[in-house]
Formats: C-alpha cells, structure tokens, sequence
C-alpha cells in the first residue's frame, strides 16, 4: 500500500484499466493536481506494461500522473478498537468489483433508485449505511426499531452501503435510497399469520414511498400439515397483494431456497409466486442439476460468504446464504434501473428486466467454480 499524490493538472479516474490511455470508456471521474489517496501497484500487459494504481474503492489511476509519497498506512485509516470499523480495516467494494456488469450501470449506482428490505430491521446507526436510509418503519408488535438478529442489516450493507471513503462496506448499488421496513423479529419466522399481515402492510408502505424495488430475503414452505384458517387467510390475502404489487409493475425479489430444497425440487414462497424474481443459492455440487429446479426459478446465484454490514458489538460479518445472494441481485438490479432512468425509462417490466440481466450473466458450462472472483461476482441461469 502506497500513499500517492496527482502530479499532473487532472488525472482520469477509471473503473477498469483501458487498452490505451486514450480510450476514455472506463474513465469515471477526474481528479486534480494534489489529490492523495492510498493505491496498490498493478502492472497491465494490454496497456504496453505500463503502471497503474488501484484505490481503496477499486478505481485505477495511470502511474504516470503520480507520484509515491509513502509507502505506510495513514493514522486515519487505522480503525480505533471500539469504532465500526475495527472488524474491517480494508475497504470491501462489491460495486467496482462486480464482473461482467456493464460500466454505465456501475458508476450509476442505483442513484434514483428506491430499495424497500422487508426484513428484521437494521442497525441505522452503523456508519456505513445511515446516510441511506430514508425511512425506517417497525411493523412487528414491539415497534423497537432494533435488529436483533443482524439479518436485516446485513441484507442492507449488500444492496446499498455507502462508501465512507477509508474502511468497511461499499455496496453493490451504493447510491441507492433505502426504505428499511421491519416484518419480522429477531426469530425471522414468517409463518406466523402476524408477520404475514406484517408484510401486506409494508408492501402497502413501499408502494406509498416509490419503491422501484422490493427485496425479501426469507421464504416458506406453504404446504405445511394441518394449518388453521386464521393461517389460510392471512396467506392467501398476502398472495393477492404480491399479485396487486407485481400487476403494478413493482419488481419483487425474492429467495427461493438453498441447496438442499432446490434439490429436491422445492420453491418456497413467496419466491414461487407468479410475478416475483426468485433466487437461488448453490454451489459446486449443484451446478450439475441447477435444470432440475422448478421452472418458476429465474437466477443462480453463489452459495458463499458475503461480507457486509452487522450489528454490534461486531460492525462486520461474512454470512454465506439465499437471503444474501437476492441481496446482491437487487443491488444489480437497482443500478440497471438506475441507468434506464437516466435514458428517460418511466418503468422496467420483469420480461425486460431479465433480458437486461442476461447480458450480464454466465451460463453454468462457462462456469469456474475454482475461479472465486467469477463464482462470487457473476450470475447464472437467467431464464424468463
């Protein structure tokens, strides 16, 4: 880790390394004679051997406008013991290091973008993530406004982390506008008849608030053994209003299941419901029978570890699972909308959004499982 200066009146800030200086698609921004920041030194074969320097946020900048300055961390990047960034003290970017997105939807980041997390709630106070929260609504009976089991947080720091600029969490659509409503406690059991009149109401809210997206990282199996009417009723009237959400052309996301359900063939709800995105989570082992899987599945995604944002005492959490992967497909699906906004698109409907979506994707032959930057950052088996 080097500590660098710009030497040159203004330097291109990119997002990938380009073939030649001159090619200007990757460029992000441009930064002045005097800026300094902290890069590590990457030598690139396409650009003649020439040196360029990668930042904490993941942008490159061509050597030859910098200039060396120290090779120590500065005293502000070293987190204090108790601060939120004790638990990460190197910068976790999931926007620049997404593979295959296009650029345009990168350096867009969501902005314009609302995300409604139905979930356990979330830690407003962590630094990486309050200056995105424009609303915060608790529908459980406690009404506390606390994430108890760090689910809910977590799901958050994947879709829209801001970037602080030194430690912890950049998002994957880090300019996106968070509307956090809490359905469920720190049990994240939704087969309760009350959590599922907790969600009808904060469908209703996300739709008051212009939601453009709604992300649900939980699911249930509907075909449980003798359930009672009050559990009959209270689904059904949620079923009719993901119906009512999804004829209004609201994108809901949803985790269809891990592993070992997918195997078996299982789709839980409401991934399974007409309308909802549904995502999947897996890994080596079920590459081979990802065909199998009911036809309503639209994406597979990784079955790993996904670092991000967590309650205290911790700050910081690496958990692998569905809810974590749907997280990471809104946040892509927040920077798509994001860029069709700015081209003056009033909407986007699942059909086109999931056409969007396989530009952007792999199909499980060209699949690396050993490769783990691919298996982390890429899609898989988008179908309509």
């Amino acid at each position: 880790m080097a500590q660098l200066v710009v030497t040159v009146d203004k330097l291109n800030k990119r997002t990938a390394i380009p073939v030649t200086l001159s090619d200007k698609s990757s460029n992000d921004s441009v930064v002045e004679k005097g800026f300094r920041f902290e890069g590590f030194p990457f030598v690139n074969t396409a650009t003649n051997g020439k040196k360029w320097y990668k930042d904490r946020e993941g942008f490159f900048y061509w050597a030859g406008g910098l200039m060396e300055e120290a090779t120590t961390v500065l005293p502000h990047f070293q987190p204090a013991a108790n601060s939120y960034f004790a638990e990460s003290p190197i910068l976790t970017n999931w926007n620049a290091r997404l593979k295959q997105v296009p650029a345009d939807w990168k350096r867009a980041g969501g902005q314009g973008v609302k995300v409604a997390v139905l979930d356990t709630g979330i830690f407003k106070d962590h630094e990486d993530i309050k200056t995105g929260i424009t609303l915060y609504q608790d529908f459980t009976a406690v009404k506390d406004e606390i994430d108890y089991s760090g689910h809910g947080t977590h799901v958050a720091g994947i879709i829209g982390a801001r970037s602080n600029a030194i430690n912890g969490l950049i998002g994957v659509a880090p300019k996106c506008e968070l509307i956090i409503l809490k359905v469920l406690g720190d049990e994240k059991d939704i087969a309760d008849p009350d959590n599922f009149n907790n969600i009808i109401d904060a469908l209703d809210v996300a739709v008051s608030s212009g939601a453009d997206i709604v992300n649900m990282s939980f699911s249930l199996q509907t075909n449980r053994d003798n359930p009672t009417q009050e559990w009959k009723d209270s689904l059904e009237a949620l079923k009719n209003k993901i119906a009512a959400l999804s004829a209004m052309n609201i994108l809901l996301i949803a985790a269809a299941g891990d592993k070992a359900d997918l195997k078996e063939g299982r789709l839980f709800f409401p991934a399974s419901e007409k309308g909802v995105l549904s995502v999947a989570a897996i890994n080596e082992g079920y590459l081979d029978r990802h065909n199998d899987v009911s036809a309503s599945l639209n994406i597979v995604g990784p079955f790993v570890n996904y670092f991000s944002t967590y309650i205290p005492p911790k700050f910081y959490e690496a958990l692998p699972g569905c809810s974590m992967c749907t997280a990471f497909l809104s946040g892509i699906v927040a920077l798509c909308i994001s860029v069709r906004k700015m081209n003056g698109a009033t909407s986007t409907s699942r059909a086109e959004l999931l056409n969007l979506l396989n530009s952007c994707s792999i199909q499980p032959a060209s699949f690396d499982y050993r490769n783990s930057d691919e298996f982390y950052f890429n899609l898989l088996n988008i179908t309509s």
